[in-house]
């Protein structure tokens, strides 16, 4: 199991590595509603975990309003308290938010890696959070949760 961890954050940093642009050339920037993302997006998002099929099982997302934020997946036998316990190693993230993209910088231990995820918002209110991964062509619906 340990290996194939280390294989999938291997293979994250060194596409990270090769993911160079967050904007598409021909798009224009729009910053106008940055800042309010940036106040908007603080707090804790659920969805649906992808790596099991087992019900009740979740895939969470922290925003804390200094700039770093923390994940973990329920359905690969991750907690909350594990990754909090790594601060601010695995499962920690520094964020901002620039032309309406959340920008995530993820820290791995193991290897000192950084592996950077640009995800576009395409909805953010007081209960859903709609990300999209321009890079895996992959939405991702999230709620807020307390």
């Amino acid at each position: 199991m340990k290996l194939n961890k280390v294989l999938i954050l291997s293979f994250l940093f060194s596409f990270g590595l090769v993911t160079t642009s967050c904007v598409d050339k021909g798009e224009k920037e729009d910053t106008s509603h940055d800042e309010q993302y940036t106040k908007d997006i603080v707090g804790r998002w659920r969805k649906a975990s992808e790596e099991t099929t087992e019900p009740g099982k979740y895939l969470y997302y922290v925003y804390q309003a200094d700039g770093w934020g923390y994940t973990w997946d329920e359905g690969d036998d991750v907690s909350e308290q594990e990754v909090i316990n790594e601060y601010p190693g695995n499962g920690w993230f520094e964020w901002e938010i620039y032309n309406a993209r959340v920008v995530e910088k993820h820290k791995f231990t193991s290897s000192s890696a950084v592996t950077t995820k640009r995800y576009k918002i395409t909805q953010l209110s007081d209960t859903r959070l709609v990300k999209y991964d321009e890079t895996g062509e992959k939405e991702r619906i999230f709620t807020r949760v307390n």
